[in-house]
């Protein structure tokens, strides 16, 4: 009992507090201000008028298995354009219908199924599909890539590294991005920038718009790990230069807007751009950062509730499961339902960040000598999730380990406060 009112009182205190730590402001309003309008007036027509050409083909020939495929990829690029959920069950279930149709032996439309069941965090079927490519050997470069991401995924980092090594005998773009995620999880943040500026600039020569945004974000996520958000920004603002609707960039921008510059208005105004267009679950979450930040509990608990019932009346399977998890963590009355969806998460997707928030789960409902005893085991050491990190240090000293929370506290403090937020970071600083 004594766990759970520590951790309530954490996040009370967190909702009290201010943020002190200072940084130079480095956006301006100028240098995306053409990119927020583009968005703003963004228009899904074309893509509309390609969903109902190929609707009448496959009506008007119902028994043409190759028209299934262009219709579910249209539903992709809708799903991806304007975040609804159901565009990507509806292209998931016209490649289950093409694959059974096929007996599952087109490997394009493998392939296709298999993307479709890791957007949706679907690993182990995603790699049983993979499996199938393999034996196939179809486009094995392609079939190695993902993988490698989904054994990622899975925790089954010995038989993501086997890949890898396959994969260095003839390094590429796929190759490259890859071996930094590699040295990112191993917590070498220089070498996975190193690699990823290899993969940059192969992206570029390349001239796939695609692979050029992929290669700058990520570029980009590292340089803000490590503190170098002016090359964050830079990077955020060429990826939009080569594709002025790319919302992933837009969103980042957003996010240096809050937890660099401090300007809750200017990053609330480009969160409302992107959710007239894009409306998806996490924007809720970013809105009741921007509330708790000005200490505006009515207006963080409205948004809170809002991601709840988007997440409730929406086929969104375990695609939220770690927001929820925390989400649920928080509130003493479904503090039992963080439990259950984290023991489902660690069943899914057994990795060291899926362990620690099972243990954060199980320090909410007051078990926090459990909650220590799977830090120890299945987390300390193999993730350096900056939020992950942060549970792992309210547990050791819940469980009077002082000496371990000193050190997590400290390096949280000078290396990783623009990833953790102000709000975080407020809260670190009480403890």
């Amino acid at each position: 009992m004594a766990s759970k009112l520590f951790f309530l009182c954490l996040i009370v205190i967190g909702m009290n507090t201010s943020c002190n730590y200072e940084t130079k402001p480095i956006t301006q309003n100028k240098h995306y201000a053409q990119f927020l309008k583009s968005y703003k007036n963004l228009q899904f027509t074309p893509l509309e008028k390609t969903l109902d050409f190929w609707q009448k083909k496959t009506q008007q020939h119902p028994n043409q298995v190759l028209y299934l495929g262009p219709l579910a990829a249209t539903y992709i690029e809708l799903y991806e354009a304007n975040g609804d959920i159901n565009n990507l069950i509806k292209a998931e279930n016209l490649y289950v219908a093409a694959n059974k149709k096929t007996n599952y032996k087109n490997s394009r439309f493998i392939r296709a199924l298999a993307e479709v069941y890791k957007s949706q965090h679907r690993f182990k079927e995603c790699l049983q599909l993979l499996q199938k490519l393999d034996s196939i050997k179809a486009n094995q470069r392609s079939t190695q890539s993902m993988t490698f991401d989904v054994y990622m995924e899975l925790g089954k980092y010995k038989e993501a590294k086997t890949i890898l090594n396959t994969m260095k005998k003839n390094p590429d773009f796929d190759y490259y991005i890859r071996k930094s995620k590699w040295m990112h999880h191993k917590g070498d943040l220089n070498s996975a920038i190193y690699y990823m500026n290899l993969a940059t600039n192969l992206a570029f020569n390349s001239g796939n718009e695609q692979l050029i945004c992929q290669a700058y974000s990520n570029l980009a996520d590292y340089y803000g790990q490590s503190q170098r958000i002016d090359k964050a920004y830079m990077l955020y603002l060429k990826a939009l230069h080569v594709n002025p609707n790319y919302v992933y960039a837009l969103s980042k921008i957003a996010w240096i807007v809050f937890s660099n510059d401090k300007n809750v208005e200017e990053a609330s105004k480009i969160i409302d751009v992107i959710a007239k267009t894009r409306l998806t679950p996490d924007l809720f979450l970013f809105k009741a950062e921007l509330a708790e930040f000005n200490q505006e509990t009515l207006c963080w608990k409205k948004n809170i509730e809002q991601y709840k019932n988007m997440i409730s009346t929406n086929p969104y399977g375990s695609m939220y499961n770690t927001h929820n998890i925390t989400i649920y963590a928080e509130d003493p009355q479904h503090v039992k339902m963080a439990l259950e969806i984290a023991l489902e998460e660690v069943k899914n997707k057994p990795t060291p960040h899926s362990y620690g928030l099972l243990a954060w789960a199980y320090f909410a409902n007051g078990d926090k000598s459990k909650s220590l005893k799977i830090i120890q085991q299945y987390v300390t050491g193999k993730t350096f999730d900056p939020q992950s990190e942060l549970r792992q240090a309210v547990i050791y000293k819940a469980n009077g380990q002082n000496d371990k929370y000193k050190r997590i506290i400290d390096r949280l403090l000078k290396n990783k406060t623009f990833i953790l937020g102000p709000n975080l970071h407020s809260k670190i600083e009480i403890l």
